[in-house]
């Protein structure tokens, strides 16, 4: 029987984020990391809420979901997750296998669809798990040139 992912919860998301934060030193991540702005913005905040359910997914699943809504049974509480942008009201961009950017190992996850926080977005990016490290997620906030090169890098679709 498999079990239920909201009964692994609690205890998952007490492993997982502590390896998540640990501090072994890594690469820092492309773009400002979250700062004081963030623990009053509320992108950032719906952002961070995500992180924890991605985490969970992938420690259950050993991949990240394929669209954002896969996150829903792996909330925390009975606040149901939210996947658009307060400020502009547009929904969170979502790259499942995550956009890379010339000599950057992180990978950028989700992002806002327009730079509406004083010309920034926000986002997250995540470093996929090694055999030393576990998978990394963290909140930053994107210049519009930084999001700008993963843009570039991205694979176009099609033949």
């Amino acid at each position: 029987m498999i079990p239920n992912p909201k009964s692994l919860a609690l205890p998952l998301a007490g492993l997982i984020l502590l390896a998540a934060c640990s501090d072994t030193p890594r690469t820092p991540p492309p773009a400002k990391p979250i700062s004081d702005d963030a623990a009053t913005d509320a992108c950032a905040m719906r952002l961070h809420d995500l992180c924890g359910p991605m985490l969970l997914y992938f420690a259950a699943k050993h991949r990240l979901p394929l669209t954002l809504q896969e996150l829903e049974p792996y909330a925390f509480g009975p606040t149901p997750l939210l996947f658009t942008c307060p400020e502009s009201g547009l929904p969170y961009q979502y790259a499942s296998d995550g956009l890379t950017r010339d000599g950057d190992p992180w990978r950028l996850l989700v992002f806002d669809a327009k730079a509406v926080h004083h010309g920034m977005r926000w986002g997250i990016v995540g470093l996929p798990e090694s055999g030393t490290h576990p998978a990394d997620l963290r909140v930053v906030q994107l210049t519009e040139s930084v999001y700008q090169e993963y843009v570039r890098s991205a694979p176009a679709d099609g033949p």
